[in-house]
């Protein structure tokens, strides 16, 4: 399954607004400009102490003005070097004061001890934008690595494999009854009849060119569908006025039957209905990227 990203002008104070679309990217471009030049102060970073962010292992993290932790060692925990991050064009569709996004990017990773071995990572970021009165804000946003159909199915390491009769509850936090009874159930149901508007839909799996819109969105996520794959933890997060949600969940994919199933990082972004919930962007991404 797979994902990206994008690079546009960013927001100048007092400039006329260019659009949803364009004012989107370029606030997710600010975020990953600061990443690449190792933002530590929040505004650097484009978000605030509200935004709800998430690292490619799908856990949250809350910044804290104390922690001497640049985002940077956030997404790559561990690494010795420099890393710029190069946006690709994404998709974001805009409902009023909303938007969801999905952003590809390059990572250009050169490490410190060896800086001739430069490499380069496919990733992708995606999330929830909300219009103030001063402009658009992220209010939440997370980060997924890609891998290719070819190593997740054939290469991937037998020591991330799972066997899924092992895991037998769902792990939730945040709102537990939106968690548990609404995106676990999905599961089980198929994501493909609780989906939103189609022409709001954005979806993207765990490989580079896995990304649509649109109707060409709900025919990958029919195909998802039939895959089997299994919740283990969800963290649904209400956002705003608590009519969005963004939900953060690991599953599992099963790779040789249930005995053999890959981790997954999924991202979602709900919208209320009525009483009930559909999805309009599913974001998959591979846990060890």
């Amino acid at each position: 399954m797979r994902v990206r990203t994008v690079w546009v002008a960013v927001l100048v104070a007092g400039a006329a607004s260019a659009g949803p679309n364009e004012d989107v990217t370029a606030l997710v471009r600010r975020n990953l400009d600061g990443i690449t030049k190792r933002c530590h102060q929040p505004i650097d970073c484009a978000i605030d102490a509200k935004t709800k962010a998430f690292a490619p292992l799908g856990l949250e993290w809350s910044w804290k003005q104390e922690d001497a932790v640049f985002w940077s060692d956030i997404l790559f925990p561990g690494f010795d070097g420099a890393v710029q991050l190069a946006p690709k064009a994404g998709i974001v569709s805009a409902d009023g004061n909303v938007a969801w996004f999905q952003i590809p990017y390059t990572a250009i990773t050169t490490p410190a001890p060896a800086p001739q071995d430069v490499g380069q990572m496919p990733m992708r970021t995606g999330g929830i934008a909300l219009k103030q009165s001063d402009g658009w804000h992220l209010a939440a946003i997370g980060y997924t690595g890609l891998i290719s159909d070819h190593e997740l199915f054939t290469q991937r390491p037998h020591p991330d494999w799972f066997d899924a009769k092992d895991f037998t509850t769902v792990d939730v936090k945040g709102d537990d009854k939106l968690a548990r009874e609404v995106v676990a159930s999905w599961f089980s149901t198929g994501f493909a009849a609780h989906a939103g508007p189609t022409d709001r839909l954005i979806v993207s799996g765990s490989s580079e060119p896995e990304h649509a819109r649109g109707a060409a969105a709900l025919s990958l996520v029919k195909r998802w569908d039939k895959l089997g794959i299994r919740p283990w933890q969800i963290d649904a997060e209400r956002i705003g006025d608590g009519k969005l949600a963004f939900v953060a969940a690991t599953v599992l994919l099963p790779i040789k039957g249930p005995s053999h199933s890959a981790p997954l990082v999924l991202f979602a972004v709900l919208v209320q209905e009525g009483d009930g919930w559909r999805w309009v962007s599913l974001q998959y991404g591979a846990t060890d990227r």
